[in-house]
C-alpha cells in the first residue's frame, strides 16, 4: 500500500499570561491553550480545556520548554513532532 504524506498546520491557541487571565475563556473540551512568556522565549505553559472551566481554573498540564516549542524570528511558534506522542502518553 502506498503511503501519502500530508503537511498540515496545527494552530494552538496561545497568548501571554496577562491576556489569558484578562479574557479568562472557557477552552473547548480537548482544546489546547499555550501560555507564552515574553521575558523567556523558550518557556511555555500548557492547559487543555474541558469545555466547562475558565482558564484560571484549569490546571497546567506541565511546563513545556524548547523541547516541544520554539519561537521563530517572526514570532511564530513551532512545534516539535514528538509533542503529540508525548501528550497522548500524558493523558492516556
Amino acid at each position: 500500500m502506498a503511503t501519502n504524506t500530508v503537511k498540515v498546520t496545527l494552530q494552538i491557541r496561545h497568548d501571554e499570561a496577562a491576556d489569558w487571565l484578562a479574557r479568562n475563556p472557557v477552552l473547548a473540551e480537548g482544546e489546547f491553550g499555550l501560555e507564552t512568556n515574553p521575558s523567556d522565549a523558550n518557556s511555555f505553559l500548557l492547559k487543555i480545556g474541558d469545555g466547562v472551566r475558565n482558564w484560571e481554573h484549569l490546571p497546567y498540564l506541565n511546563k513545556f520548554n524548547s523541547d516541544y516549542f520554539s519561537k521563530t524570528v517572526n514570532g511564530d511558534i513551532t512545534l516539535n513532532p514528538n509533542f503529540v506522542d508525548d501528550i497522548n502518553n500524558l493523558i492516556a
